[in-house]
Formats: structure tokens, C-alpha cells, sequence
């Protein structure tokens, strides 16, 4: 490969990593998710949301979802996400995996998620996710992690969920990198048939903390229209979803105004009632 090219693809790509805070600040979401806010709480289970949130894989149906994006509308910043969750008695199960960067640097998640219910109004959930580094001409490096999370129905209409992520405190590379951890404590409603919405509040432990709030409105029952804002960085989201017999599709973008950048999502996906 061309020296210039790697010095010029390795400096843009630091630099975008920078701004996310560190390795594996992006993570696996889904696209609804993204466009609500970045909030892990839901109308509509998506095995996507399974890594921020596996206690959500508790309603989940059969369901496989695929989705591409690109941080910042830059090529070398794509990624991309495929999950599936399989209903059991004993506990649904979820796979998820990710990538994000090019051949230069890449990062890769690789997730197995179980929830269950423990109580009439109350879901737990936990996943083990193993993250791989690589970086050309440097080699790669592995280490794994630990998500747990709770869904908690204390008055009909509301739920009150919380997520651990990293809880085992991982580090990667020989500079022992710590890869992000944090708290994330939100409530969401479904208010009517027609309107959603969610507040979170995620702890980071090594940065500054980030408040997040989505709405969804639900003009047809097939039709979905979504809006956010996060904050730390200052995050404008929106985008729709359509659903039509088990399969649907989505759209996500996000404005990040402290770089004035766009980034977008869509995303495929099916789902099978059991």
C-alpha cells in the first residue's frame, strides 16, 4: 500500500476515534435506536439493540436484522451490523456482530446475549461480547467484555431500564487501553398507540456524562417517525421506519454539531412471531 495513503488514512482515522472518546466508543445499535436519540429502550424489539441492552431479547421474536452506516459521510468510517435473536423456553438468545473502519483499522464485536424473566415485571439480561483490534502492519489484539442489563415495569405504561456496559473492566493493546465503561439509567412510555418516548442518562466513568431523549410518533401502524437529541457531543437525530408483513426497513441520520458532520444508518430486517 502506498505510504502516503496509510500516513493519510491512519491520521483521519485517529482523529474520528478521537472524537468518539476512545477504541470501540461505536457500537452496535439499531437504526430506530440511533435515530431516537442513541436511547437503548424501545417500542419495537430489534435483536440490534441486544448488545446495549440484553434484557430487551426477553419479548424478542425470531428476528434477523442487517444494517450498513457511515460516521461522519467518510467511506473509511463504515461499518456495518448483523444480529438474530432466537426465542427458548429456558432463555432467548441473540448473536450479534459488528465491524467499523477499513483494512487499515478496524474494530470487530462479537456478542452472545441471554434474557429472561425473573418476575412478573421484571427482565434481566446479560451478554458476552469478545472485541478484536486491528490495525495494518501492527497486527491485532483481542479481549472480552461483560453487559448486563434490567428492564423494570413499576407502573403500567412505564418501564425503567438500566445497563451496564463492560463491567469487567477490559483493556486492549500493549498500552493497555481501557475500553469504555458506563452506567445507563433511563425511563421510557408508550403514552398511546401514536406516540413513544424515552429519557436516559449514561454515566461514562473516564468521560463526561451524556443525556439522551427520543420520541417516536406512529402516523399508520406500518409507519414510524423518529426524532432525538443527545448531548456530550451535541447529537440532532431523526429518520422513519416502515413495516410491512414481519419485514421492515430503516432509516437513521445524525448531525454531530460540534463538527457540523452527518452520519447515517439504514437497516433490513425480518421477523417471525413465535
Amino acid at each position: 500500500m502506498n505510504l502516503k495513503i496509510f500516513l493519510f488514512t491512519m491520521v483521519f482515522v485517529v482523529i474520528a476515534v478521537n472524537i468518539c472518546s476512545g477504541a470501540f466508543e461505536h457500537i452496535p445499535s439499531s437504526t430506530m435506536s440511533l435515530s431516537t436519540g442513541h436511547v437503548s429502550e424501545l417500542p419495537v424489539f430489534h435483536p440490534a439493540d441486544i448488545f446495549t441492552n440484553p434484557a430487551s431479547i426477553v419479548y424478542g421474536d425470531f428476528s434477523t436484522e442487517a444494517s450498513w452506516g457511515r460516521l461522519f459521510n467518510q467511506k473509511d468510517l463504515n461499518y456495518g451490523v448483523c444480529a438474530i435473536s432466537i426465542p427458548n423456553r429456558m432463555m432467548n438468545i441473540g448473536i450479534i456482530g459488528s465491524t467499523f473502519g477499513n483494512q487499515i483499522y478496524r474494530e470487530t464485536i462479537l456478542s452472545v446475549s441471554g434474557g429472561r424473566q425473573i418476575l412478573k415485571n421484571f427482565q434481566v439480561g446479560i451478554g458476552l461480547s469478545l472485541y478484536q483490534l486491528s490495525i495494518d502492519q501492527y497486527g491485532n489484539t483481542n479481549v472480552p467484555g461483560l453487559n448486563i442489563s434490567w428492564r423494570y415495569t413499576a407502573i403500567p405504561g412505564f418501564v425503567w431500564t438500566t445497563q451496564i456496559r463492560n463491567l469487567n473492566a477490559p483493556v486492549i493493546g500493549t498500552d493497555e487501553e481501557t475500553l469504555p465503561q458506563s452506567v445507563t439509567t433511563g425511563l421510557a412510555t408508550k403514552m398511546n398507540r401514536k406516540f413513544f418516548a424515552c429519557a436516559e442518562w449514561e454515566h461514562d466513568l473516564e468521560f463526561q456524562g451524556r443525556l439522551k431523549f427520543g420520541v417516536i410518533y406512529f402516523p399508520l401502524d406500518e409507519l414510524s417517525l423518529s426524532a432525538g437529541f443527545c448531548s456530550s457531543p451535541g447529537e440532532i437525530t431523526t429518520g422513519f421506519s416502515y413495516r410491512r408483513h414481519n419485514i421492515y426497513v430503516e432509516y437513521a441520520a445524525v448531525i454531530t454539531q460540534n463538527i457540523n458532520q452527518l452520519s447515517q444508518q439504514v437497516s433490513l430486517g425480518f421477523s417471525y412471531p413465535h
